[in-house]
């Protein structure tokens, strides 16, 4: 029995340079290599993907073999821009989420997670929602707030989830404080420690 195994993806264009076949290629050789060696993965305890679109099953899948996965991050991935993606897993410890292109993301159910990094999101609605995660305790956001993004409202945002370091880091067009606005150049950077 392995202690930690790790699996990178590295593709060979930098983000802005894939384009969608680029993206959905590089699912598609993801799902053939996991087809092919599921017992692998299911041994997995870190996994870094990026430049990736999936199908809406193949995410879900991947988290259900993957179940000694205690580190997952995904830098631009997708399963169909503005899709709606759902968190499973038993050991998930740690979730990092960069420039992807979910609609949002539910943490579903993460017995065991306790930091999620969540940086840079398009969707229009509160990018997390939080079901069963009762070990969370940090929780970064980070995001350039433009005009059509949703004011979070963090009593609504985070409901029942108590953490205990908190930091929200938004360089905005308009950041609320109470009915008034802040101007246009005002970068936010919030760190709590509770």
């Amino acid at each position: 029995m392995v202690g930690a195994a790790e699996f990178t993806i590295l593709t060979k264009k930098k983000h802005a340079h894939c384009t969608e076949d680029d993206v959905n290629f590089h699912g598609k050789q993801l799902m053939a290599l996991f087809g092919v060696c599921p017992n692998a993965f299911g041994g997995l305890t870190r996994l870094n993907l990026e430049n990736i679109s999936l199908n809406r099953p193949d995410m879900p899948l991947i988290f259900s073999v993957c179940k000694r996965l205690e580190f997952l991050r995904l830098h631009s991935c997708d399963m169909g821009v503005l899709s709606p993606l759902e968190v499973e897993n038993p050991q998930l410890r740690e979730l990092e989420m960069d420039d992807c292109r979910f609609d949002t993301v539910h943490l579903k159910w993460l017995p065991k997670l306790t930091t999620v990094t969540f940086r840079m999101w398009i969707t229009q609605q509160d990018p997390l929602s939080f079901s069963y995660v009762p070990q969370l305790r940090s929780l970064s956001l980070i995001n350039i707030g433009l005009s059509w993004h949703k004011m979070l409202k963090l009593s609504d945002f985070l409901g029942n989830v108590t953490i205990t370091t908190l930091q929200l880091n938004f360089r905005s067009e308009k950041v609320s404080q109470g009915d008034s606005f802040i101007g246009d150049a005002f970068c936010f950077h919030c760190a709590c420690y509770l």
